[in-house]
């Protein structure tokens, strides 16, 4: 069990880094690519990071968007006057 969730937080830092390095939104099909993963089993994970990213008490300066192909980091838009 705790070799699955090291795998599932590897895969979480793996998709991190892809986005941030990115810029731009990745297609779930790119990151399966990557990753060796279904497109379905991307879409979850990344659903999952988002709900943590999103909440509204989320101490990170940063927001995971979702979109129906593709997804991207981008600033919440509360620290928009310090950028």
């Amino acid at each position: 069990m705790n070799e699955q969730v090291e795998q599932i937080k590897n895969i979480q830092a793996a998709i991190e880094a892809i986005l941030y390095a990115a810029g731009y939104p990745v297609t779930y099909e790119k990151l399966s690519e990557v990753l060796g993963l279904s497109k379905r089993d991307v879409k979850s994970i990344v659903e999952h990071m988002a709900s943590a990213y999103n909440k509204d008490d989320s101490e990170r300066g940063i927001m995971l968007l979702r979109f129906d192909d593709s997804c991207q980091f981008c600033t919440k838009e509360v620290f928009a006057p310090y950028i």
